[in-house]
């Protein structure tokens, strides 16, 4: 009797924690996070629209935006949320005050607003109140607030459209901060531009209104910045961090700060971070969970209300996968979806106004999903779906390649032919929501799958 119900306490705990959420991005005072349904939620502060769901009411728990399940990349800015839907479409919501929406306008949005008619977008980055997107041709584009040139068009002119950063089709990635914009290429440079009051790392304090190079280093992986501060991970494990450093958010054990990449502790088996207003999150090749920085909030999770200057683990869980720093919350995902915060109160999602200063789960909420939540498409097949085992695809025109993408964007599965039909083999994948593209020629297609 006592196996069955620690079985079903078992079942029941993954039922309501789970294989829940995939990603989640923390900002101000709201957050957005994405299920492996592909189904996005907000909650948190909303009075600009900020969480998406049509209301200007405040969230304390998890409330589903519209009924898409289609949603892949996404991030928040300071007051607003941009995300790109699996057939490379853009959309915005919130704060619009300085065109950091890119709908032409003004106007703040409380529901989810397509930005131009392009269906390329890659990836996405919001700011305090600008924003920065790369196109899957690997052109980088910027709107919004310009006042210091974070924008990196050349001028201190705000933009509420979407603004051909260059002429570059190497970007990689990017992260938007307060007043300045980092960013990486596909040849592992490193690149800055915006105010720089030492925050570019480049032994400066000269700002730039245009991209400029950051050292000589070929091996940057990622990069996010935060306020004032920078943490970026190499290809070879280490970490590095410079800007602001008066809360210890660098975490080279001083409160110093630098104006040139230093080494986070001597180790090589860093996996990714993230970076808070004023603190930093990330996780070890181990799964193990680290923070420092700021902790006024507990936003460090480490039970107390001192701030850090060093890296401090977090539980003693292993199995940690995705972090997200706001300002004084903070969020982390383990390896079975389930999600977990700590930090300011009504802004972790647990339908209280009770703060913690370490982790605690969020129950995962049920999905409503559209009747057209699977995109449809004549000129191309895919079946079965959901899927086990062998996936088949077919479309109209000669096929190229056909990749396959997890919800946190990363490419789980590529496949080069020359014909207009083929299978693929998914049984190593882990269960949940993918999404196949379909490259043929200059068509690319996009539908969502289920793998049991």
């Amino acid at each position: 009797m006592k196996k069955l119900i620690t079985l079903l306490l078992m079942v029941l705990s993954l039922q309501m924690f789970g294989q829940c959420f995939q990603k989640i991005s923390a900002s101000n005072n709201f957050t957005i996070a994405i299920k492996a349904d592909g189904t996005l939620w907000g909650w948190g502060n909303n009075a600009d629209g900020q969480c998406g769901d049509g209301t200007n009411s405040t969230r304390i728990v998890p409330t589903q935006i519209g009924t898409s399940g289609n949603w892949g990349s996404f991030d928040t800015g300071d007051f607003h949320t941009i995300a790109i839907k699996a057939n490379g479409t853009l959309w915005a919501w919130g704060n619009n005050r300085f065109g950091q929406l890119g709908d032409g306008t003004n106007t703040n949005r409380n529901v989810p607003t397509q930005i131009g008619t392009a269906n390329n977008w890659k990836s996405v980055d919001g700011g305090w109140n600008h924003t920065v997107a790369i196109k899957m041709d690997g052109t980088l584009w910027a709107w919004g607030y310009n006042d210091s040139g974070q924008l990196g068009e050349g001028t201190y002119i705000n933009k509420n459209v979407p603004t051909q950063i260059g002429t570059s089709v190497n970007w990689g990635s990017v992260a938007a901060g307060a007043f300045h914009t980092i960013a990486l290429k596909t040849d592992g440079t490193l690149w800055a531009w915006g105010a720089n009051p030492g925050r570019f790392g480049n032994g400066t304090n000269t700002s730039s209104l245009v991209p400029i190079q950051i050292g000589t280093d070929t091996n940057w992986k990622n990069v996010s910045t935060g306020l004032g501060h920078t943490i970026a991970l190499k290809t070879d494990g280490t970490l590095w961090a410079w800007g602001d450093n008066d809360t210890g958010q660098l975490g080279d054990g001083t409160n110093t700060d630098r104006n040139v990449p230093t080494q986070i502790v001597s180790i090589t088996n860093w996996k990714s971070v993230d970076v808070g207003d004023m603190h930093t999150i990330a996780i070890k090749t181990d799964g193990s969970l680290w923070t420092w920085g700021r902790n006024n909030s507990t936003q460090l999770g480490d039970g107390t209300n001192i701030n850090k200057n060093v890296p401090t683990h977090i539980e003693s869980a292993t199995n940690w996968q995705y972090v997200a720093g706001g300002v004084n919350h903070s969020f982390a995902i383990k390896t079975d979806g389930s999600l977990w915060a700590w930090g300011n109160g009504y802004l972790l999602g647990d339908g209280t106004s009770n703060a913690s200063n370490v982790p605690k789960a969020i129950v995962c909420p049920t999905s409503v999903l559209a009747v057209d939540d699977f995109e449809v498409t004549n000129e191309m097949k895919i079946y079965p779906n959901p899927i086990k085992d062998i996936l088949n695809f077919s479309f109209d025109a000669a096929i190229t390649t056909v990749s396959i993408y997890n919800l946190l964007g990363q490419e789980v599965i590529v496949k080069s032919l020359k014909a207009n039909e083929g299978t693929i083999d998914v049984s190593n994948l882990s269960s949940g929501t993918y999404f196949v593209k379909v490259y043929a020629d200059n068509l690319v297609r996009t539908l969502k799958v289920i793998k049991k």
